[in-house]
Parts: C-alpha cells; sequence; structure tokens
C-alpha cells in the first residue's frame, strides 16, 4: 500500500509516518508485530510448533533456526522504527486508508488474531496428511 501512494519501496524514503497516517501505521505495526511472532499472533503459533516439534530430533537446527527467527525480529524492529517512528526525511503526499482498504486489513487482523489464539482448526485440516508424511506410509 505505501509503494501505491509513493511509488518507491526504499526505506530510506519513509519516515514519520505515525503522525502522517494513523491508520495504515496500526496496521503496518500490527502485521510486524504478527510477521515477528509475537505470542496470540498468527506467526507465533506456527513457529513455536516447529521448533517444540524439532526440538527432540534436531536440537542443533533448532537453535539455528531460533537465531534465524532473531535475525528476523531485529530486521522488523528496524524496519518499523525506520519508516513509523524517525523524523520525516521526504515530503510525501500520503492518503490515509480508504474504508474498502481498512475493511480488509481489519478482517486481515481479525484472521492472524484468531490462527494466533485458536490455531486448533487449521492444525486439524492439515493433521491427516502430515500424518501420511511422518509414518512414511501412503493411500
Amino acid at each position: 500500500m505505501l509503494d501505491e501512494r509513493t511509488g518507491t519501496r526504499e526505506i530510506d524514503a519513509y519516515g514519520g509516518l505515525w503522525g502522517k497516517i494513523p491508520m495504515l501505521s496500526f496496521f503496518f505495526l500490527f502485521f510486524a508485530m504478527a510477521s515477528a511472532g509475537l505470542p496470540g499472533l498468527n506467526n507465533f503459533a506456527g513457529e513455536f510448533i516447529i521448533l517444540a516439534g524439532a526440538f527432540p530430533i534436531a536440537p542443533w537446527a533448532v537453535a539455528v533456526g531460533f537465531f534465524g527467527v532473531v535475525l528476523g525480529l531485529v530486521y522488523l524492529v528496524r524496519l518499523v522504527q525506520e519508516v513509523l517512528f524517525v523524523r520525516e526525511r521526504q515530503a510525501l503526499p500520503l492518503p490515509d486508508l480508504s474504508l474498502r482498504e481498512g475493511a480488509l486489513l481489519t478482517v486481515l487482523a481479525m484472521m492472524a488474531l484468531y490462527l494466533g489464539i485458536h490455531p486448533g482448526p487449521v492444525l486439524e485440516l492439515v493433521q491427516a496428511p502430515v500424518q501420511l508424511l511422518t509414518a512414511g506410509g501412503g493411500p
């Protein structure tokens, strides 16, 4: 959405968006936290299940994977800081969210929250194929 509004994806072109376009900035921050694996949001459930399930079999691989998660977190914190909270670098004419964009992002945010709090239904969907793959058997 920022690229559509400004024509650039360069982080250095942005800055100070929190005070300029608060609704888009809120969703930017929300989805950055979800991507970082904040507990209660969608990525946390997936990351935790993968790391906890792999730990008994390959603890070194889990340590490397955890290091990757930490590197991603560092990148996301820096991204959020540079885009939302530093002084504005360029005077960019940016409109905030339209009603349609706000509705779409609200639905996506509710899905991310639901999957983080209650991932069971999605896990049940993939349970049978995962059992087939891990058991080495086929139909």
